[in-house]
């Protein structure tokens, strides 16, 4: 997919404009030229504006429409308007990502009963803008022309359910005619889970269980500070089905390493480490210019660095290479360049992975190439990997604002600061070079 940018205006054929900064620097890093073509929405029209490369300034481009606008249907049929209960730590922005990615015509950030997070005035305004600069980023990335919006967060009020309780009963009548022989819970500690699912009227009931919840058959205890992935083979362990493996595991097929090779092009046989400076949660960024400083001091080590990203991931990207210095000359930068397939392909490549706790993270583990991650105190219990003989954690015990000092699991201060300034880049060198030395990798299932 070409590039596509979300600027606000509406434009004519052979108009020439000039991008805002942020976006001239994208194409920028992008390294198009005069000549190359790309794509502007501007999120409100289901349309889109073919634009041509005229210039590259040193501060500016400037475009010029290349044809009139393009109608798109890549709506659904139905405005949905999602409602979302605010969670704890980064989640939320996943939440709006996969919520735009999915097709949703608006979002209502909820403040609930039991929410951690508490936002008013200019942090939630703070909030909002954040979370509509994220929507904006995925509808960029999807394909989308409009981009949804992102409502201020607001106060939920308790009202009766959208079904009347006989609805629900008949829901349930239904599912009891089929004599399930069991019904396994796994969203949560079962306060609202668990009752629904005994309604069910399978023969065996199991799942997690947190103070007060319906009690089912067989239960885990939902506790804090347990990682998810041990928390659900427990509970399906507790049905029969033992962990046969605790490491996900991806298949890497012969179009993924064709992608990555075409990506790659010819390398010198230096060992590849693959670098990713995004995050969800930009709190959740290690510094990018200590990335560049350590793909520097790898270098000097005899590594070359591959670049990854997203086209949003751009301007983080830049300042790895700005850390890079010289050693930039030798990177490969495949940031926003890349399909999930040639993602994956690339990564199995490597031979480490350097980055945050983030998704790339995930599939270059289970890809079986190692990996040093940079966590916040909160995600090193629930989601850091299992093991060690490849894989290294670096923590932010601290975990505070690198602007005002607000601690992570506090309510958010609006900043979007690293939280994780505390990890030095000689404390990431020292087990990267480790890895670097381990005499096998772990083959990668294919397919």
């Amino acid at each position: 997919m070409a590039l596509r940018i979300h600027l606000a205006g509406r434009w004519s054929e052979g108009e020439t404009l000039v991008l805002p900064p942020a976006e001239s620097r994208h194409v920028q890093v992008l390294r198009l030229q005069p000549g190359d073509t790309l794509t502007l929405f501007n999120g409100e029209d289901e349309l889109e504006w073919p634009a041509e490369v005229v210039r590259i300034g040193r501060n500016a481009v400037e475009l010029r429409i290349a044809a009139p606008p393009r109608a798109v249907e890549r709506e659904l049929p139905v405005a949905v308007t999602l409602a979302i209960g605010i969670p704890a730590n980064e989640r939320m922005d996943a939440l709006v990502e996969k919520a735009t990615e999915l097709g949703v015509a608006a979002l209502q950030p909820l403040i609930c009963e039991r929410s951690v997070v508490r936002l008013a005035g200019e942090r939630a305004e703070a909030r909002q803008r954040h979370w509509q600069a994220v929507a904006a980023s995925a509808t960029e990335q999807c394909g989308r022309a409009r981009v949804p919006r992102v409502a201020l967060p607001t106060r939920f009020e308790v009202v009766p359910p959208d079904d009347p309780p006989e609805a629900v009963e008949e829901f349930c009548a239904a599912l009891r005619t089929r004599r399930f022989d069991l019904g396994v819970q796994l969203h949560g500690g079962g306060g609202n889970a668990n009752p629904l699912l005994l309604r069910f009227g399978a023969r065996i009931t199991a799942g997690s269980r947190a103070p007060g919840a319906a009690p089912l058959d067989r239960t885990v205890p939902w506790t804090s500070f347990q990682h998810d992935l041990m928390r659900w083979l427990e509970v399906v362990a507790l049905v029969g089905a033992p962990p046969v493996h605790l490491q996900p595991r991806v298949a890497v097929t012969a179009r993924d390493r064709g992608q990555a090779a075409d990506a790659l092009g010819e390398l010198d046989g230096s060992p590849l480490v693959a670098m990713h400076p995004g995050a969800t949660d930009p709190r959740r960024r290690w510094l990018p210019d200590r990335l560049g400083e350590l793909g520097a001091a790898l270098t000097t080590r005899g590594a070359r660095v591959v670049l990854l990203g997203g086209a949003g991931d751009a301007p983080l990207v830049d300042r790895i290479r700005d850390g890079l210095g010289p050693a930039a000359d030798r990177a490969v930068d495949l940031a926003g360049r890349l399909s999930l397939g040639g993602l994956v392909g690339v990564l199995e490549r490597a031979d480490l992975f350097v980055g945050n706790d983030s998704g790339p993270r995930h599939l270059a583990e289970a890809v079986g190439t190692a990996t040093v991650g940079v966590f916040t105190r909160a995600n090193l219990v629930d989601v850091a990997p299992l093991f060690r003989t490849r894989h290294r954690v670096l923590v932010s015990w601290a975990s505070r604002c690198s602007v005002c000092g607000v601690d992570y699991f506090a309510d958010p201060c609006g900043h979007d600061a690293s939280v994780l300034g505390d990890v030095t880049v000689d404390d990431v060198l020292a087990p990267a070079l480790e890895l670097l030395d381990l005499p096998v990798r772990e083959p990668a299932p294919s397919r």
